[in-house]
């Protein structure tokens, strides 16, 4: 993560500019919530760690694909790495090209959650890195960003998806820190045969979580959303009616309350 950082760094001055970011046209959308433009250009890497409301958020992101305002990739990198390769190589072409940002709103979601993907902290996040840097530095925005959830609301539902109430909870033999596991794409099965997480792999962690623009809490889903919705410039973020306007009276109350539950989620080993 180190050497992506300096890359980056060293990458973002040099990024082919772009025209002056401009509002793009939009229809009217019937969301009180939303009080900006779509932007010009919008790149948001969405890494969905399994049982935390994923499948909710992607549900709104393809929402806005059936409306034509953002792009949607869905599972990239989950059964062929190809896909990532050719999302990136399209963004990384469309940089070279004058202007080749403009209206450029692209969702895509990294799904990784378990098996023998091991190269996400010495591939994928390094190239996520470089990748927004090169993109911010032309001019548009881009965001990593996740949902983690309480430990052991996220261990009972995983373990209601996986082992379908087949084993009662009290004799399932599995990790507890499945979230910690899925985020650097460990497998989270096998129970004994799994090996318990070292202190190397939480100074890892953390230090992705830091390089992240938004780690909100599935919790407090509805104020991650707006959280997420000013920051990428989401159009129909679809939360709840009840307690959007006062969250949107509060952001700095919101984004503390989320800092907070955060560290919770985050001391599941």
């Amino acid at each position: 993560i180190e050497k992506a950082e300096a890359a980056a760094a060293a990458a973002a001055p040099t990024a082919a500019p772009t025209a002056a970011p401009t509002a793009a046209p939009t229809a009217a959308l019937p969301d009180a919530v939303v009080v900006q433009p779509l932007p010009n250009c919008s790149v948001v890497f969405f890494h969905h760690l399994e049982k935390t409301a994923g499948t909710t958020l992607r549900s709104i992101f393809q929402r806005h694909a059936q409306l034509g305002l953002f792009d949607f990739f869905s599972f990239v990198n989950r059964y062929n790495k190809v896909q990532f390769q050719m999302v990136t190589h399209r963004l990384d072409t469309l940089l070279r090209q004058p202007g080749g940002l403009a209206g450029m709103c692209l969702a895509v979601e990294i799904h990784i959650g378990g098996g023998g993907y091991e190269q996400f902290l010495k591939y994928t996040l390094p190239d996520l890195l470089l990748l927004r840097a090169k993109l911010r530095g032309a001019g548009c925005r881009c965001n990593l960003v996740t949902l983690l959830r309480h430990p052991l609301m996220a261990h009972i539902s995983w373990h209601h998806h996986f082992v379908n109430e087949r084993v009662p909870l009290c004799f399932w033999n599995s990790p507890f820190d499945c979230q910690s596991r899925m985020a650097m794409a460990l497998a989270c099965h096998g129970g004994p045969g799994v090996q318990p997480l070292r202190e190397p792999h939480h100074q890892a962690l953390a230090r992705m979580w830091a390089a992240f623009d938004l780690v909100g809490v599935t919790e407090r889903f509805d104020e991650f959303l707006l959280l997420l919705t000013d920051l990428v410039g989401l159009q129909v973020p679809a939360t709840t009616p009840d307690s959007s306007p006062e969250c949107r009276r509060a952001p700095h109350r919101i984004s503390n309350r989320i800092s907070h539950s955060k560290a919770e989620c985050m001391s599941d080993g």
